[in-house]
């Protein structure tokens, strides 16, 4: 009964537009299209992990005119486009993005969530039942990855449609949707329910990968692809800075990252002592996305995407930038060169895809999942309040109060996503109260520097939050079932973390809410637009593009704004 009565307090704040979202409304407005139709052959979903909008302006210098140039002439290209909902993470923002959606509808909370069942904090794309498929090998028993067991993944834990999903229901399963991403969340939750395929990059096995959830075994030229040698040769390179360091604008210092796999300071060497080790530096240079975008043209020509009448779908995720930004910060050369090297390699999927499908074929949408906060020390060192709030101290004091007034006991179960999941099983045998407990531990998180404010389980499933911008952040990003009893806001430029060097994302601060949306294609008239937008509105505009049913869950608007 609470869970109901959540849901429909979460329709009754999405349908107020006016108070909580400006820019989206609970059914968005399906119009008629115009008769001469719009609808491309190919319409490609781009995501530039962690990428803050800012980033298309800053490094413009550093840009040619084939990749985000050519998107931000040409296309619509949104300057206030930010989520509606915290925490800020991977998973979150693919989600919401594709599903239209927010957390509370749609369930992915985070990358990683507890679960109440198995008392566990899982991934949000594990799935038990599901087999890693990859690249058939003969293992020996000398082989390092003989006694390696995979995690598999699939969209399970999904709760929404996606607008891949509508367009495979629009077509009887004719549109093909296909998501790739080095990350695994990232291709999954981008492909929805029941696309034709999602593989994503096996850093141990270093090959492309899928689960038994979507097919049995990979597909031939998946195959060749991964036994191709490519990976191997890359593994030798050394990563130096692509212009004089006089080109690069806007670039500070950062304090020595000490735990960087690939070194702290450029040259970047991918040589290691093994294999592994190296491509575990691999994934946090530029030369991922290159070996990515190889893939995905791959995938254009092998799938034929783009090739029959239906509008076919293709998603990426860029990961390597936001490997690489937590390690270095948004400040540093290390993220600054890694755009320079993303524009070209985008030039060369935009060119190789408007020349295989047809620039007047092609609708691409460019996004990213969240931004990134700066590295506490260079904040500080600019003479800004910054920090990192430990996580074994925030555990140990919340604990030390709630035993004080209580009774001893392990009063935490686990510390996730910015939240406090509190010990069920101990508040049952204690014969106390929930609520109280939760009050009492959000009492004691608020008192910890560096917390600027507290929200418990009771109050948001009530939804009785104050009416201020970061309380409705909270309420859409909380699921009862999966979020918990306490939720944390840090103050700005402040996280939680249990590492002393780098930064990280997940707040509701501009910094990493703040995201560039670019729509390119015939059905958008291009130009400047600064309106409010959200993520969630881009997949709620492509079904209006489409003339397809928006995904089930969708909160976000048709910015008819820019369509022809």
């Amino acid at each position: 009964m609470k869970n109901q009565f959540f849901l429909k307090k979460i329709l009754v704040i999405l349908t107020n537009a006016a108070i909580v979202l400006p820019c989206a409304v609970l059914a968005p407005q399906f119009q008629i299209a115009n008769a001469q139709s719009t609808k491309p052959a190919l319409v490609v979903i781009i995501f530039v992990d962690q990428m803050r909008a800012e980033y298309l302006n800053r490094f413009d210098s550093l840009f040619g005119n084939g990749g985000f140039r050519l998107l931000k002439k040409k296309g619509a290209w949104f300057t206030n486009a930010n989520y509606e909902s915290v925490p800020t993470f991977t998973a979150v923002g693919h989600a919401s993005t594709l599903t239209g959606s927010v957390p509370a509808l749609h369930g992915i909370v985070g990358n990683s969530f507890f679960d109440r069942n198995t008392n566990q904090v899982v991934a949000s794309v594990f799935d038990a039942s599901a087999n890693l498929i990859s690249t058939p090998r003969a293992e020996t028993p000398q082989d390092p990855l003989a006694k390696v067991k995979d995690d598999a993944a699939s969209p399970r834990n999904l709760k929404a449609f996606t607008i891949g999903d509508q367009m495979r229901l629009a077509t009887g399963g004719r549109a093909k949707v296909v998501s790739i991403s080095m990350k695994d969340r990232s291709a999954v939750l981008m492909g929805g329910q029941r696309p034709t395929s999602a593989f994503w990059f096996n850093e141990k096995r270093g090959e492309f990968v899928t689960s038994s959830y979507y097919m049995q075994q990979l597909p031939e030229w998946v195959n060749s692809y991964n036994k191709s040698g490519k990976i191997d040769g890359i593994l030798s390179q050394t990563w130096n800075p692509m212009y004089p360091e006089s080109r690069y604008i806007g670039v500070f210092a950062n304090p020595a990252n000490t735990a960087s796999p690939i070194g702290s300071q450029f040259p970047h060497t991918l040589a290691a002592k093994d294999r592994i080790e190296s491509l575990t530096k691999f994934d946090s240079t530029p030369f991922a996305a290159d070996y990515l975008t190889d893939f995905a043209i791959e995938a254009i020509k092998s799938e034929k995407l783009g090739q029959q009448k239906d509008t076919d779908l293709l998603t990426i995720s860029f990961s390597s930038p936001d490997i690489l930004g937590h390690i270095f910060g948004p400040d540093s050369m290390e993220t600054a060169d890694t755009y320079a090297h993303l524009d070209k390699t985008l030039e060369r999927f935009l060119t190789s895809t408007f020349k295989s499908v047809g620039i007047e074929n092609v609708t691409v949408i460019l996004t990213a999942d969240h931004g990134v906060a700066p590295v506490p020390e260079v904040a500080i060192k600019r003479g800004y309040s910054a920090g990192r709030i430990s996580i074994k101290d925030l555990k140990s004091k919340v604990e030390t109060a709630l035993s004080e007034n209580y009774g001893k006991g392990e009063w935490i179960q686990s510390l996730n996503n910015d939240q406090i999941y509190l010990n069920y099983a101990l508040i049952t045998e204690k014969k106390l109260e929930l609520s109280k407990i939760q009050d009492a531990a959000a009492k004691a998180a608020l008192n910890i520097e560096g917390i600027a404010q507290v929200y418990t389980g009771h109050q948001l499933e009530e939804s009785r939050v104050p009416p201020t911008p970061m309380a409705k952040k909270v309420l859409l990003g909380f699921d009862p079932k999966r979020s918990g009893d306490v939720v944390l806001i840090s103050k700005p430029f402040w996280f939680l973390g249990g590492y002393s060097s780098g930064t990280t994302h997940g707040s509701g601060y501009s910094y990493d809410t703040h995201v560039p949306i670019i729509m390119f294609g015939k059905a958008f008239k291009p130009g400047l637009y600064n309106m409010a937008v959200s993520p969630s509105d881009i997949a709620p505009t492509l079904s209006q593009v489409l003339q397809i049913t928006p995904p089930s869950s969708a909160t976000g608007r048709v910015i008819t704004e820019v369509i022809k």
